[in-house]
């Protein structure tokens, strides 16, 4: 997949995959994204040393990324890094939005990456959802950034049809 002919195709893109893919595809998605610009990365799936080692593997440097973590601080007192908010909780989404909203402009990451927005189906329900990426969608419009959302189809596929008069394009991979 060529990331930056998608990118370049729409601001906003939901990629939909099956759980049994994940760790592939979200293998995919940050060698797409990386050199593309300054990378943001919402995590609700994973804690973000988790995260970095991943992205070590794939040969990207983790100190040249800005996280939100919506997971470490729920088992554990998060570190003190320069390149991570830490949020309460999945659930907290006024922490998240006004995370999410500080990659994008005090960081100035022209692409940020949301891994999995089906995991807040977890902690929400789907109305809520719903309304939170339709906010963060237009945040991003407003700013001129890019936004990647990936998704569960097992999960979520209310929320992938909700959420594609939304988005720019949705893929299936």
């Amino acid at each position: 997949m060529d990331m930056k002919a998608e990118l370049a195709s729409g601001q906003i893109i939901l990629m939909v995959t099956s759980k049994s893919k994940y760790l592939s595809v979200v293998g995919d998605i940050h060698d797409g994204l990386s050199g593309l610009g300054t990378l943001g990365y919402v995590t609700v799936n994973k804690p973000y040393a988790t995260i970095c080692k991943d992205l070590e593997k794939k040969g990207i440097n983790p100190k040249e990324v800005f996280f939100v973590d919506a997971i470490t601080a729920t088992v554990q007192a998060p570190p003190i890094v320069n390149n991570c908010y830490f949020v309460a909780s999945p659930t907290s989404l006024t922490d998240l939005s006004l995370s999410f909203s500080s990659l994008a402009s005090e960081n100035n990451c022209e692409i940020i990456f949301f891994d999995t927005i089906s995991t807040l189906m977890v902690y929400q329900d789907i109305g809520t959802v719903i309304k939170f990426v339709h906010n963060l969608i237009t945040k991003i419009r407003v700013l001129g950034k890019k936004l990647v959302f990936l998704a569960f189809k097992e999960d979520s596929e209310e929320l992938i049809k909700d959420l594609n008069m939304f988005v720019d394009k949705v893929i299936e991979l």
